[in-house]
């Protein structure tokens, strides 16, 4: 995979789109793409908005799984 300038590369374990809410719904790819493109491709800004996200769903709703989240970013140069 090539990385360009601007571009963000995620990985995460299966706990994270399969985080349930209180009704036993998961977060899913869905919601987790929601989150991805709801802003720039920042590495900071793209994690801040999944974890809100994430949190938002899940209510105080204890962790189930491991939720394990990477990002990898090339910062656009001037």
């Amino acid at each position: 995979v090539v990385l360009r300038p601007g571009d963000c590369l995620l990985l995460l374990t299966d706990g994270l789109i399969e985080a349930r809410n209180g009704e036993g719904e998961i977060f899913d790819w869905p919601r987790l793409e929601l989150a991805v493109r709801g802003g720039d491709s920042e590495v900071d800004g793209t994690y801040e908005r999944i974890m809100e996200s994430l949190r938002s769903f899940v209510g105080g709703r204890p962790q189930s799984d491991d939720t394990t989240l990477v990002l990898i970013g090339v910062e656009e140069t001037p």
